[in-house]
């Protein structure tokens, strides 16, 4: 009988790692095994710098996929070694790719992401799915969010309204409803600002719990000013990145009005940004609900306090450990289940989220 054990592969937006998951889909319990490997400082800031340079030279964005692509590999193999796991007992692994660029609304519209498939096919003997995003950009869609309807499928319920919210380094909802399609959408960012502004001004990556955030005031005057920019007043579908949330975007809005005001204080003031463009996004679809989070930005404590204050007492808020999966693992699983869509020839019925013109089997297939 053929493989039915998938791994799933995930780098995003945060550039922080490679988040693997071993999935059983014919399982109760799909996630069996879990592991997160950090990027060396120097692949980390060589990504960070593609993604925010506009005239990229051939041979470094090149060469960077190749160190990511082997990196991706070498991961994956310390994995398998860890778990006692041998290539031959997969039936594929979907790799995401790193996003250094995402432009679905230029004309003609694209999406980049890096990842030499055949080179982690070749290192990993395993059969790998990837390039998942450019098929949806081709029939008209915006290419993300690809996860909503795997929430769908593992998290919706019959009864009630759900929504899962991914925090990674842009936020991102889906809208579950009975009997009905999801609605997905990234809805502006998550912890990309936060954490360049965090690192600018600390040794380290990132806010812990949100602790340096939550010692600062929140400024009204620089908040409405954030939440002025157009994005946040598009409706769905809609998709955004680091070619919009950066540090460019960041400084251009801290003017003369915000010179005074104490490093912390803006932290706490992006930290609310992300809370409130996250609560904005649900109450424009529910009026009551159970909201989950999954991502890097469940662990932030504070911001998990202000998105809770942010939605008020209409909704319910957990992580989606409740709903059976650790919030870690959750979009690592998503590209398991969308490569085994993918090796058995089925659509990944995204077009309800990405406006694309038709459903459609993303991705391809890569043999060792």
């Amino acid at each position: 009988m053929a493989s039915e054990l998938f791994l799933g592969a995930m780098s995003g937006t945060s550039l922080d790692g490679l988040d693997i998951a071993l999935c059983d889909f014919s399982s109760t319990n799909i996630l069996k095994a879990s592991h997160f490997t950090p990027f060396p400082q120097e692949l980390r800031q060589a990504l960070f710098d593609l993604c925010h340079t506009d005239n990229i030279p051939l041979n470094d964005l090149y060469q960077t996929e190749q160190r990511y692509s082997r990196f991706c590999a070498n991961a994956i193999n310390a994995f398998l070694k860890q778990e006692s796991i041998n290539p031959s007992d997969l039936a594929a692994l979907g790799l995401h790719g790193q996003t250094i660029r995402h432009e679905p609304n230029l004309s003609p519209a694209f999406t980049v992401q890096l990842g030499d498939w055949s080179l982690v096919a070749a290192e990993t003997q395993i059969t790998t799915i990837g390039d998942f995003r450019r098929k949806d950009v081709a029939l008209g869609g915006q290419g993300a969010p690809l996860v909503p309807p795997f929430h769908k499928a593992i998290f919706s319920s019959t009864s009630s309204s759900r929504v899962i919210v991914n925090i990674g380094g842009i936020s991102n909802v889906t809208i579950l409803m009975p009997a009905a399609e999801p609605l997905g959408y990234d809805c502006g960012p998550g912890n990309a600002l936060l954490d360049y502004w965090f690192a600018r001004h600390h040794e380290g990556t990132f806010d812990t719990n949100g602790d340096w955030a939550k010692s600062g005031e929140i400024n009204s005057t620089l908040l409405q000013r954030l939440l002025n920019d157009p994005f946040f007043m598009l409706p769905a579908p809609k998709s955004t990145g680091r070619e919009l949330f950066n540090p460019e975007w960041l400084h251009s809005r801290l003017d003369d009005a915000t010179v005074s005001l104490e490093p912390e204080e803006i932290q706490a003031t992006l930290t609310e940004l992300t809370a409130q463009s996250i609560a904005i996004a649900v109450k424009n679809h529910l009026n009551t609900g159970e909201v989950y989070v999954c991502g890097g930005g469940w662990k932030n404590q504070f911001l998990v306090e202000r998105l809770k204050q942010a939605l008020g007492e209409s909704y319910t808020l957990a992580s989606t450990e409740a709903l059976g999966i650790h919030s870690d693992w959750v979009e690592a699983c998503a590209f398991a289940w969308l490569a085994a869509n993918t090796l058995h020839r089925q659509d990944s019925q995204q077009a309800s989220t990405t406006g694309a013109s038709r459903n459609a089997v993303l991705g391809g297939i890569y043999y060792p």
